[in-house]
């Protein structure tokens, strides 16, 4: 499982392959239905140069960050040329991981005092297959910087600011699966 929102590689390992006048075609193709719906068919991606960093004749293929689509598969092959005629080829089977969604999170104010305000915030109907769900709340401050208040498996708490006078405070969520595919959510508060 590949998490898209992350760079990932594959190499190719050939125990003959010392001739440095090698030449590597690697080919992307994406899962999809015929036009009935019914029936899984496999495209050539024909955009694979914008997807990776690496040239398609390397030996090795390194994927940017955010872009395969979340929950999808993928076919990657790669052909082997070598100088005296022979030929190789491998196939790698890649599904992307989908992030967690269907949630919302909402936050009021508990209380202000002398030492800052507190908040609660609660996080409700977030689903992905791979569990546990993890939790990140941040401040964001004016200059876009983030602060983090909490982080858990917990959906929802009381966090802290320090030293905050009335006005909207911006709250980022993070939802995180268990393998660390994740989703951002930004909430307001307003505070009196």
């Amino acid at each position: 499982m590949v998490i898209p929102s992350h760079r990932f590689s594959l190499k190719v390992t050939c125990n003959v392959c010392h001739s440095k006048h090698i030449t590597f075609k690697w080919k992307l193709y994406s899962e999809g239905l015929q036009s009935n719906e019914s029936v899984t068919v496999w495209y050539l991606n024909e955009t694979l140069k914008s997807l990776v960093s690496t040239k398609p004749n390397s030996k090795n293929i390194v994927f940017k960050e955010d872009k395969l689509q979340e929950d999808s598969s993928y076919w990657l092959t790669v052909d082997v040329h070598l100088p005296d005629g022979l030929r190789g080829w491998a196939a790698y089977r890649v599904k992307t991981a989908a992030t967690p969604s269907g949630g919302v999170c909402n936050g009021n104010q508990v209380e202000k005092g002398a030492f800052g305000i507190t908040l609660y915030i609660d996080c409700t109907g977030w689903y992905d297959e791979n569990k546990p769900l993890a939790y990140e709340f941040f401040q964001q401050t004016d200059d876009g910087s983030l602060h983090m208040l909490r982080y858990g498996i917990m959906p929802f708490g009381e966090v802290h600011i320090p030293q905050f006078d009335n006005g909207e405070i911006k709250i980022n969520v993070v939802i995180i699966n268990s393998l660390g595919a994740r989703t951002e959510t930004h909430i307001v508060v307003q505070v009196s």
